[in-house]
């Protein structure tokens, strides 16, 4: 998160952290101390000082997933009270998963380098496998993306050999078969 004081100082935040997720760190130069109410879905923020100029906070959330294919409703975290909103939502899969029927609500497609490198490359010394597939900009509306997420198939190939010999009492069938499971 980048928050842009526009008047007066801030000396703590309330963060709406969206149903299903949960809050596993969060990390900040001007981070006093922080306190997520899984109840309420409120992370607390309490920073060292009060701020009047632009700072970041790293919020880490995550949520569990049932077997694959899994239907879920993503929405970025929401700062209380803010004036305006300006976000981005990327999402990103590894080799064993894949996105289907997208279906967002109040955000608007981007470009794939409209996402943050630094945050991008953080993500991907976590998960080098993960693969940036789409990226959305939302305003002060209420932003959701509807999607169902797919295993990706096996991918085989197959190179085989086969040989048929027929003699007068018998008939001789020879397979060899080399199978290289690429995903």
């Amino acid at each position: 998160l980048s928050i842009r004081p526009v008047s007066g100082e801030l000396d703590h935040l309330s963060i709406e952290v969206p149903e299903g997720m949960m809050v596993g760190d969060v990390l900040g130069q001007r981070l006093e101390d922080w306190r997520f109410d899984p109840k309420t879905r409120v992370l607390s923020v309490q920073l060292t000082e009060a701020q009047s100029k632009r700072f970041s906070l790293l919020v880490q959330t995550q949520r569990g997933m049932e077997t694959l294919p899994q239907v879920l409703a993503l929405s970025p975290l929401r700062v209380r009270e803010a004036d305006s909103v300006v976000g981005v939502l990327a999402l990103a899969f590894g080799n064993d998963a894949q996105p289907d029927a997208l279906k967002p609500q109040a955000l608007a497609t981007a470009n794939l380098s409209d996402f943050n490198a630094r945050l991008w490359q953080q993500a991907r010394g976590q998960h080098g496998d993960a693969v940036l597939q789409k990226v959305y900009r939302y305003g002060k509306d209420k932003a959701q993306l509807n999607l169902q997420i797919d295993p990706v198939a096996a991918e085989l190939r197959v190179i085989s050999k086969q040989r048929l010999s027929l003699g007068e009492e018998r008939m001789l069938l020879a397979v060899t078969t080399d199978v290289e499971i690429v995903r």
